[in-house]
This record gives structure tokens, sequence and C-alpha cells, in this order.
């Protein structure tokens, strides 16, 4: 589990950012997971395909 900050810039490159802060404190993920972790993209849809992808790299899948 990661608690987040969305944040929309004023600029032309990488407007998007989310940071994000682990949360997980009982859990074998934590040796797998990284402590905190920032995404950048020209759009939200951009940076939430990041995060999709990372979280697949070490064993999550989102699931609709």
């Amino acid at each position: 589990m990661y608690s987040g900050k969305l944040i929309i810039y004023e600029r032309k490159i990488n407007p998007i950012v989310l940071k994000l802060k682990s949360e997980i404190y009982d859990s074998f993920l934590r040796e797998l997971m990284e402590e905190s972790k920032e995404f950048k993209g020209d759009s939200v849809s951009e940076v939430y395909g990041k995060i999709s992808k990372w979280y697949y790299k070490n064993g999550v899948v989102f699931q609709y």
C-alpha cells in the first residue's frame, strides 16, 4: 500500500508528477518494493501507465 500526492505543474515538460510513499509495514512486499517512488509524465494517463508497469514488474497486477 502506498500513499501518494499528485501534482500538476504549469510547465510544458512532464507537468504531471505523482510522488508515492510506502505504507507497507508487515508484508514480504516491503523487502521487494521501494520506500518512495516518483512518476512523471505529460498526462495523467501516461503516469498511470508508468505506475501500472512498475507494479507489474514487481509482481502486482491491477484488476478492473
